[in-house]
């Protein structure tokens, strides 16, 4: 029996691939599949993967054209459904797991017949002189306690928050019957959003872990974190999710956190830009929400309870600039930030 079957979806990592392979070979739960997802990567990442495979029995190589993230997943969450795993896993080419990992997540989400189990999880940025300094990431923040225990998301929409998918497990028998997909848009970015928001408003048995076992590499060049991103990629990720909410009948519930999610997602872009696109692009996201406003699909009082900064972005883009501009100087000369 597969107690887990762990997804990963490479295109061109061979740098780290050894670190993420060789955590996974060697969980202390053995019971597991290990299904890597060959999305045409052109270095020498397909070569890493049959090399495993020809060591490790529980190592399934799927290799097919370059297709995105999104569908990568897809064809992995297709394959676990196939082989029977009793949950599914998703681990970055690029990060690595502690050892005892999936065992410990494994053991929670059967003790407690889980549908979705997220963990908190640690970053990891490494520095050009070769040290390593470690950031606790924590999935709830402000609301501890609401750590280790069931939940529905559905009854405690305050949890709704933007978290990768990495780190922690899925009923596969809750994936499959809701039909839970990613979107399967070019590229390697925002896919997983969808993924988990459609997982919080449909689980009925929700546990979000204290603990951390997943250890998630900020610094790689080239990664969805760092790499240019195409903010039309945002929107359409926004489209995928509110026709899912439609066809459910679940937009008028889920209105707020929908529109609160996008808001973040177009927040942290925000500051992956150069100063000389800020402007042209707040433009485009004051208007994307002025349009929603004109529809009364959201009202200014809720959209200032989303964010002061929200607001501000639909009545004054330009004041929400030189806002953000200042608040970027203060930080630069700040005696707590510490010259590299």
């Amino acid at each position: 029996m597969i107690k887990v079957a762990v997804i990963v979806p490479v295109f061109n990592v061979q740098n780290y691939l050894n670190e993420c392979l060789d955590s996974l070979i060697n969980q202390t739960l053995k019971d597991i599949a290990i299904i890597l997802v060959n999305d045409g990567s052109t270095d020498t990442s397909l070569d890493i993967l049959n090399q495993y495979k020809e060591k490790d029995s529980r190592i399934i190589v799927i290799d097919k054209k370059n297709s995105g993230y999104g569908d990568s997943m897809n064809v992995g969450i297709a394959k676990a459904i196939d082989i029977g795993a009793q949950y599914i896993a998703f681990a970055d080419p690029d990060d690595y797991l502690a050892l005892d990992g999936y065992e410990k997540l494994y053991n929670i989400a059967k003790t407690y017949d889980i549908d979705v189990l997220r963990a908190n999880i640690t970053s990891v940025i490494t520095e050009k002189d070769g040290s390593v300094t470690y950031f606790k990431n924590d999935s709830l923040r402000a609301m501890p306690e609401y750590y280790n225990k069931v939940l529905s998301l559905r009854e405690n929409k305050q949890l709704f928050t933007m978290n990768s998918n990495c780190g922690g497990l899925f009923s596969t028998d809750f994936i499959h019957k809701n039909n839970i997909l990613h979107n399967t848009t070019p590229g390697a970015s925002y896919q997983d959003t969808g993924f988990w928001f459609q997982c919080y408003c449909l689980s009925e048995r929700f546990y979000f872990c204290q603990d951390r076992y997943y250890f998630y590499r900020r610094d790689r060049e080239g990664s969805s974190e760092n790499g240019k991103k195409d903010q039309d990629i945002i929107f359409k990720e926004y489209d995928f999710i509110e026709k899912f909410l439609k066809r459910k009948n679940l937009f008028e519930e889920f209105r707020l956190q929908y529109f609160a999610a996008k808001y973040r997602s177009l927040y942290w872009y925000f500051h992956l830009l150069t100063p000389s696109k800020r402007p042209d692009y707040i433009l485009k996201v004051s208007n994307s929400f002025n349009k929603e406003i004109k529809a009364r699909r959201l009202n200014v009082r809720e959209a200032k309870s989303i964010s002061p900064y929200l607001y501000m972005i639909i009545k004054n883009p330009d004041e929400f600039l030189k806002v953000k501009e200042e608040e970027e100087k203060n930080k630069e000369h700040s005696p707590l930030i510490q010259p590299k």
